[in-house]
Order: C-alpha cells, then sequence, then structure tokens
C-alpha cells in the first residue's frame, strides 16, 4: 500500500473512530484531557483560595496518615512507600501555602503558590496515567492530520509595534513578570504593549519550569555541565545521609556507570529498558533501541534552552571498557522470580536469558546490540571491573563477583534514578490550567516542534522536588518541572535519531492555505499549552533557541557517539530548523547571519593505507573495511561519500555506514531500527 492509499485509509479510520469526540478547548488535533479547572485566574490571587488549599493540603495528609498506619500493621512495604513519598510531597506543599498565608507575601507569592500547590495537590489525588497512546480518535486525527496538515504557528500580529488592546491581552501568559514591582503584568497592562514588548517580557525567576534570562546567565558559560554538577552534589549529599559515602567522598555519576549490576527487566512502553544499580546501590534504567543516542542529545539541548529539570542520561560507549553489565546471581534471582509475575518481570542470569527475556517482553532482538560477554574469573576480574569503585556495598566488592556471568553492549544509555536527591512524580501536566496560561509551558511548543519530539505528553512532563541536607535527613527544599523522555525526538514517528528524516527548508516550514505558517510533521500529543501559545510567546522561546552557540549545540550533539560525518549532519539540520524558527518570529541568529552550507563529506580510501586509518578512525575490526570494498567490487582510488548535500548516504552505497552499522551501532546510521514493520536497519537485514 502506497503513502497516498494509507492516509486515506487513515483519514477514513478517523472519522470511523468519531472526531467530534475531542474537547473544543484544547483544539483540533489536541488529545489530552484537561484536569478540572478548580479556580479562575482571579481566585488564584486570593488568599481565600490559600485558606482553601492549606485546609484541602491538611484533610489529604490526615488521610495518608491513616492509610500508612495501616500499612504498616499489614507490612505492606510497597504501600506504605508509595504513601511516605505522598506525604513527603503534600507536606512539603503545605510549608510553601502557610507561607504564602502571611500577611507579609506579595500578591505575586500568593498567586504563584496558588497555583503551584493546586497542581501538587492534584497530582496525589490523581496522578496521571502513563498512557502509551491517546485514543485512537485522537491518535488518527493526530497522524492524519498532522501528516496532511503539519502543526500552525501562531499568526504575526498584523502590527507587532502596535498596543494589542484587551481581548488579544487575555490570550497572553498571566504569569508575566514585572520587574518593577515584582508582580505578574495584569491583562490592562498587557492591552498597551506590542507584541514585541510582550515577547520581550520575562518569566518570574521562580518559575519551576524555566529559567528566567538572568538567572539562566548567572549559570556560566555550560548549562549542561552546571546541570551535571548539580546532580552529583545532590547525590553525594543523599548517599552521605545514608552513609552510602563516607565523609569527604563525593559521587560521580559518570563514573559510577561504567559497572552495573542488573536487578530486573520489566516491561514499560514500548522501548527495551531494564532496572539496574551501581556498586553505591544507586538505581538506572538501562536501554536499548532507537532512542539510546538521542535522549542525551535532547537533554542536553532542553538545558541549553534554558530549561531548569530533566532526567542525568547518558550514552554508553562502545564494550566493556566504558560500561559492563553484572547479570544476576541465580540464587537472588530464584527468589526474585518466586516473588514476581513473569509476566511483567523477568531475571535474567545468563546471556541467553537475557536476550529471551527482551525478546519475550518487548520482541526486541538484542542479539544485535551484544558486544562481548563472559563469566567473571580470578583471571579476568581485575581487568573487567577495574572501573568498579572499591568503597561500593559490600555485596559488590570483587571478591564476592566471581563466577557471575557479564556483558557488554555495542550500543545502550542509562538513565540516572535520583530518588534520594530528587523525588520524580507525575503532576507537572502539559494540558491544565496552568499550563495554558504559563508562558514557560506555552513557549515548549517551538522546542519540542524544533527537536521533533513526538511524545510531548503530560506523562512525559514531570514534578522534580529537589531534597537538601537538613540535620540528619534530606528534606524537599525546591519544586521544579521538566520534560521527560525526550527519546522519541530527532527524527521520525517511527525512529529516533534519523538525521535523514529531520526535515528543514520547505519540507519543515511552509506557509499553508490560508497563509498560515505550518510546520510539516506529525505528533502523537498535542498539549493544550501548544494551542494557547501566542506569537509573543513563540518568538520569547525562539530567542532562548537562537541564544544556542554553535559550539554549545555541536556539544550537545557529540553525546550521543555518533560518527563525526553523522555528528555533522545532525548538527546541521537542528541549525538549519533553528534559524527558520528564529527567522519566522523575527529573530536573529549566529548562523543566520553567516550562513548555513548543507555538509557532503567524503572518506578517501585510496589504498590499504587510507583504508587502516579509516578503520583506526571509526573503531573497526582491523582489515574488515578492506574486505567489505573487496566484496563490494570497489578497487583502488576509492573516495566514498557519506553525506551528500545535507544527507546522509544509504547504507547500500556506502561500505562504511554499512560495517559501522553492522559492528557498532545496530539501531542504524542513515537508516534506523523501526518501530513498526521491519524493526532492524536496513544494514542490519540479511543479504
Amino acid at each position: 500500500m502506497n503513502r497516498t492509499n494509507r492516509l486515506l485509509l487513515c483519514g477514513l479510520l478517523s472519522f470511523w473512530f468519531g472526531i467530534a469526540s475531542f474537547p473544543p478547548s484544547i483544539g483540533v488535533a489536541g488529545n489530552e484531557e484537561q484536569s478540572q479547572q478548580v479556580y479562575t485566574l482571579d481566585e488564584l490571587r486570593t488568599r481565600e483560595t490559600t485558606t482553601a488549599l492549606l485546609d484541602r493540603a491538611d484533610e489529604m495528609i490526615g488521610t495518608r496518615k491513616g492509610k500508612l498506619k495501616k500499612a504498616k500493621k499489614e507490612d505492606d512495604d510497597d504501600l506504605e512507600d508509595d504513601l511516605e513519598d505522598e506525604l513527603e510531597i503534600l507536606e512539603y506543599a503545605r510549608s510553601e501555602l502557610k507561607a504564602a498565608s502571611k500577611s507579609s507575601a506579595s500578591e505575586r507569592i500568593v498567586f504563584e503558590t496558588n497555583s503551584y500547590a493546586d497542581r501538587i495537590l492534584q497530582t496525589v489525588e490523581k496522578p496521571i496515567e502513563a498512557e502509551f497512546l491517546p485514543n485512537p480518535g485522537a491518535i488518527l486525527k493526530n497522524l492524519v492530520l498532522g501528516s496532511l496538515m503539519g502543526q500552525g504557528a501562531p499568526r504575526q500580529a498584523k502590527a507587532i509595534d502596535q498596543p494589542i488592546g484587551r481581548k488579544a491581552a487575555e490570550r497572553e501568559s498571566a504569569y508575566l513578570h514585572h520587574p518593577e514591582n515584582a508582580d505578574f503584568y495584569t491583562f490592562e497592562e498587557l492591552a498597551a504593549l506590542s507584541p514585541v514588548e510582550i515577547a520581550a517580557l520575562d518569566i518570574n525567576p521562580d518559575n519551576p519550569n524555566w529559567y528566567d534570562r538572568e538567572s539562566f546567565r548567572n549559570l556560566g558559560p555550560d548549562p549542561v555541565t552546571h546541570f551535571e554538577r548539580f546532580m552529583a552534589r545532590g547525590m553525594t549529599n543523599a548517599l552521605r545521609e545514608d552513609d552510602d559515602l563516607k565523609p569527604g567522598e563525593t559521587y560521580d555519576p559518570q563514573q559510577a556507570r561504567k559497572v552495573l549490576f542488573l536487578e530486573e527487566i520489566y516491561h514499560s512502553a514500548t522501548s527495551p529498558k531494564s532496572h539496574v544499580e551501581d556498586a553505591y546501590g544507586v538505581e538506572w534504567k538501562l536501554k536499548w533501541g532507537d532512542e539510546v543516542a538521542v535522549e542525551p542529545v535532547s537533554g542536553s539541548l532542553y538545558l541549553l534552552a534554558g530549561a531548569k529539570m530533566t532526567d542525568l542520561t547518558f550514552t554508553n560507549g562502545f564494550g566493556p571498557d566504558d560500561m559492563i553489565l553484572i547479570l544476576l546471581d541465580p540464587e537472588d534471582a530464584e527468589e526474585e522470580r518466586e516473588d514476581a509475575d513473569e509476566a511483567e518481570k523477568q531475571f535474567p542470569t545468563t546471556v541467553d536469558e537475557l536476550v529471551a527475556s527482551v525478546m519475550d517482553l518487548y520482541k526486541f532482538p538484542l542479539e544485535p546490540y551484544l558486544h562481548s560477554h563472559g563469566t567473571i574469573t580470578e583471571a579476568n576480574i581485575d581487568r573487567l571491573l577495574r572501573n568498579l569503585p572499591a568503597n561500593g556495598k559490600k555485596k559488590y566488592r570483587k571478591e564476592k563477583l566471581i563466577g557471575r556471568k557479564w556483558v557488554a553492549f555495542r550500543e545502550s544509555s542509562v538513565e540516572l534514578d535520583t530518588k534520594g536527591f530528587v523525588r520524580r512524580h507525575d503532576g507537572s501536566r502539559v494540558s491544565d490550567y496552568v499550563a495554558v496560561h504559563d508562558r514557560a509551558s506555552r513557549g515548549t511548543y517551538m522546542f519540542d516542534i524544533w527537536i521533533s519530539n513526538r511524545d510531548a505528553k503530560s506523562g512525559n512532563n514531570k514534578a522534580y522536588f529537589i531534597k537538601e541536607p537538613d540535620g540528619k535527613d534530606m528534606e524537599i527544599a525546591d519544586y521544579r518541572e521538566g520534560h521527560h523522555d525526550l527519546g522519541l525526538s530527532l527524527g521520525s514517528m517511527w525512529s529516533a535519531g534519523a538525521a535523514n528524516k529531520l526535515a528543514t527548508g520547505t519540507d519543515f516550514l511552509r506557509r499553508g492555505l490560508f497563509g498560515r505558517p505550518r510546520f510539516q510533521q506529525t505528533a502523537i500529543f498535542r498539549p493544550a499549552a501548544w494551542d494557547a501559545a501566542t506569537w509573543s510567546d513563540c518568538r520569547w522561546i525562539s530567542e532562548h533557541l537562537a541564544g544556542i552557540s554553535e559550539s554549545r549545540l555541536r556539544g550537545a550533539v557529540a553525546r550521543s557517539g555518533w560518527p563525526d560525518f553523522v555528528q555533522e549532519t545532525m548538527a546541521y539540520k537542528l541549525l538549519r530548523r533553528r534559524d527558520q524558527i528564529a527567522s519566522l518570529f523575527g529573530v536573529s541568529t549566529e548562523t543566520s547571519r553567516s550562513g548555513l552550507t548543507p555538509p557532503s563529506i567524503a572518506i578517501s580510501l585510496r589504498d590499504s593505507a587510507e583504508i587502516r586509518t579509516a578503520e583506526r578512525r571509526y573503531g573497526l575490526e582491523p582489515g574488515s573495511l578492506a574486505v567489505e570494498l573487496q566484496q563490494s567490487g570497489i578497487g583502488p582510488g576509492h573516495v566514498e561519500s557519506v553525506v551528500v548535500n545535507g544527507d546522509l548516504v544509504a547504507c547500500e552505497k556506502s561500505a562504511l555506514i554499512r560495517l559501522l552499522t553492522r559492528q557498532r551501532y545496530p539501531s542504524g546510521l542513515s537508516s534506523r531500527y523501526r518501530r513498526s514493520g521491519d524493526r532492524e536497519a536496513d544494514c542490519l537485514r540479511p543479504e
């Protein structure tokens, strides 16, 4: 079935499932259920609402204390942990509401506290369900209409230098910071400003989602490094509080992830993943598939654009020199199996069991991702576990690991679980009442479009409660929000990290039938905050994107671990798309001023010396490229094109790309692992 017929079929099905069933307030492509609107904007500004929220928090705390007492009597450890988490969050919300109820609290503090405390209470009352997909009608609408029409950008005002008036002002954010009186702008004040002037306004420094301009500048020259150091310091404090680190010792996530211990393979969503922990007992999520090189890039770009919080992720390097996974001890695995439902969790102790578990739970072929494996022995332990911390938990000391099975991978990634320092929780909705009135939430529309994030649902936008030492314990001291699980980005709906699918030019942005600019890409979810975004919101975020230097952007792309020519291709696509967004909203960028030329890259393989140089440069097995060229009928004097006019050459036409996919990048380079149909990259298919 060709593309046209598929679209026609999808269109008919979308009407069959009922196009008219969506909330009209969310828009034509919206599909997320909005939280119940309890308060109006005027009510959120009142101290009466603060009192009502405080009473509600007290009631919820009392209810959960009663449930906790019962759970302890019944030895229900899981329920006990959940209730203690909820109580910690509720008590933080109550403390913030108490501070806002004081007569000395400003009107801004009252409005802001009411807004986010209500959000926090809602998420404890009714957590966001981690739905994999919207309802059938919504996904068909999003995919079909998104494919045919794209995502519309807010229309530019006819006169961007003239006052917008009261009616238009009511569509602007209610949380724009007034520097003169430390309050939020009123709609009357906004009505007297032009769209450009409103775009120049900033968010409040206390906004949990995004940095205001001054705070962002104060982070220093590298926001990503600042974030990593912030996370490392916090984890160090948490481990010291639990006596897992001695005074003076520090926790380095980048080093700690190099030796990991499998806990379980579990089923969740579509990407194959497992729970693992490091030698200090800190938990991580280990993943395989097309997202492993993408999420660290997307997360870094998110931080560079001005976000306050996301997950700390790393792309693991190649083989055991960078990361080694030690499988479960057979006795421990047997105990776990007795207590677990193997339909959702499995506990492999050998590589064969690991491969079978991933296939059983995800239908994912793990074999291409395996680099090497074996058994830990006295002869190899010092070499294999040279990165194992000497001061980790006793059960992970070298002498206790002899006889355990180990495995290393060609491609994988890890995400740090920071619960000792940051309690991550569902709750930072992108379609609720706060989101649709908040510039930071609305502005992420252009960020998600820029990186082609197809999965911008509320379940992937988290509440982060930051804990700091307070005497003997770590207590919640700050509240932040941010994107989570940015893996389905930088590519197509079906393949993440697919540079050739990351459109530029008119394939990315064009004028629609009625002259409205439209971004030509689909999205599984379309948050209500996107529909609420105004031209001024989008210009504001465009300035943030324009402020990312080319060198910083390339540094973010380098976190993928991809070959240099793939990084060059992806960097060009991101810069080009960023410049198109900036130009649409009248913003200049470093590269738009100097101009961008689509890269074309060729690798000289004229003789055996140049072939050996290419093998060393790209980490290929010695002699393998020469054999690949010979088997392809390519003789001396060959210069191989790998990038032509900004696109990677198809693996069928490049011996180098073909070999790199087979030896080092099983998720693919010019072609990628796909989430539907034939899942393997083209270069991995049997010839």
